[in-house]
């Protein structure tokens, strides 16, 4: 579903993502069924802040403990305009696990959109903590670049 999506066909990799939920939501498998709140997110941010309503609010009543559907529903309200609800976001994808580099990029990255740049400092710490678990790729030279450490 998500290759489906990327490639611009949305409907269809939609339609994958939620057949993909309900199939690992009857898995006996503790770490597969954890995979469906995630398809739902991923869905829900495919789909848009208007279709993908009704998928959120799913992939929150299944996964409202996983950080990473936080960080996909937070993208989604982001594209949406909804601010306060991203941050909510972000924020709880941070608190849920302090670990997760990808909760920290796109809070930064959230943060720095701020039309008022109070919260730049907030931005670069969350960047700084992404840093420190040594990511590689485009994005973490983005960041380091951002920063000042190119």
């Amino acid at each position: 579903g998500l290759a489906w999506s990327l490639q611009g066909e949305t409907r269809r990799g939609i339609t994958q993502l939620e057949e993909a939920a309900g199939v690992l939501s009857q898995e006996g498998d503790p770490l597969l069924r954890r995979l469906g709140p995630r398809a739902l997110a991923l869905a829900a941010r495919f789909a848009g802040p208007i279709e993908g309503r009704l998928l959120a609010v799913e992939a929150i009543r299944e996964g409202n403990d996983d950080a990473w559907v936080h960080v996909q529903l937070g993208q989604l309200e982001e594209s949406g305009g909804n601010r306060r609800d991203a941050s909510r976001h972000f924020e709880r994808a941070v608190g849920l696990a302090p670990a997760l580099a990808l909760a920290h990029y796109h809070r930064g990255e959230f943060l720095l959109e701020d039309a008022s740049r109070t919260l730049r400092k907030e931005a670069w710490e969350s960047w700084r903590l992404y840093l420190e678990m040594k990511p590689t790729g485009p994005r973490a030279e983005r960041v380091s670049s951002h920063l000042g450490f190119h």
